[in-house]
């Protein structure tokens, strides 16, 4: 991540393509809920609107909200694929006495034209366990409101937690999946398997580094957005001194809490993704040449005091 800092702009760039997203579906939103709407005379002279969406109108805003989170996760799932690329690059293109490069373009086109597809049915199978996943909070919420009745509630918590679990399980083989298909180039199927075999046969390598990773994300993200807060509280108090003019300083303190949230977890979320990806390029490399042939030499200098 160092060695390759325009893989940041991948970033940037997921987030502006999700905007543009986020605003057309919107605007198709309302485009289609718009011709559903009636004038209805008041009188006096006076016009309300009323909006009686039809079956098919329903079934449209259903289809593209379907379509919405489809999209979305696509375009999470293509930037979490050029990351690991880029990762997988890095690796194989190190070794003991220098340290490779990755290209971050070339991962971009590999994720937009060669493994379009395979990911676009990873984000597919995730859609579809998403979209589970709120009929059946919608369902339960419903129940529970009608009564409170135990069995009802046991039922309905067990059922959530299934779904969740089955969407975490989701997301887990498209992990081991992307990060094998950045290595080898084999089609979704394949790469799936064959990752889960890996991923199987190393688990405790996986899982350590995998948690390791997850803390350090956690952490960053909340040292950042502890430091900004607390910058803003102090040029607010001491700076500008906005404080003294305004009812609550926790309004604008809490946006840019969320803010700066949103902005940590877009550059430094996927850093877990990489060390999959990582993980993933060591396993192979262990499995074909019987120990860590490739990767940087600080990757060799620290593996050597582990082992």
């Amino acid at each position: 991540m160092v060695a390759t800092k325009r893989i940041s702009l991948v970033t940037i760039l997921y987030f502006f393509v999700g905007c543009i997203v986020f605003i057309m579906c919107g605007v198709g939103f309302i485009g289609i809920v718009s011709t559903n709407v009636k004038l209805i005379d008041n009188g006096n002279g006076k016009y309300g609107k009323e909006i009686t969406l039809s079956n098919a109108t329903t079934a449209m805003l259903c289809f593209m909200g379907f379509g919405f989170i489809w999209i979305t996760n696509y375009i999470r799932e293509k930037t979490k694929f050029i990351y690991m690329i880029s990762a997988t690059q890095f690796y194989f293109t190190s070794n003991r006495e220098t340290t490779g490069e990755a290209s971050v373009m070339a991962g971009i086109m590999i994720s937009y034209f060669k493994h379009a597809g395979s990911i676009a049915l990873g984000s597919l199978l995730h859609t579809f366990v998403t979209v589970l996943r709120i009929i059946v909070d919608v369902l339960v919420d419903a129940a529970e409101g009608k009564g409170k009745n135990g069995v009802v509630m046991l039922i309905g918590c067990l059922l959530k937690c299934c779904v969740g679990y089955l969407e975490r399980l989701i997301e887990w083989i498209n992990t081991v999946a992307y990060a094998f298909m950045a290595i080898s180039g084999d089609p979704y199927c394949a790469s799936a398997w064959n990752g889960f075999i890996l991923n199987l046969k190393h688990l405790t390598k996986f899982y350590f580094a995998n948690t390791l990773a997850g803390m350090f994300v956690f952490i960053g993200m909340l040292a950042i957005v502890g430091l900004n807060t607390g910058t803003c509280y102090l040029i607010m108090k001491y700076g500008t001194k906005d404080t003294e003019e305004i009812s609550s300083i926790w309004v604008p303190l809490i946006l840019i809490m969320i803010s700066t949230l949103i902005t940590a977890e877009l550059f430094i979320g996927l850093f877990s993704e990489a060390v999959t990806a990582t993980l993933m390029s060591m396993a192979v490399d262990i499995e074909l040449n019987g120990e860590c042939k490739f990767g940087s030499p600080s990757f060799h200098e620290k593996m050597d005091k582990i082992m």
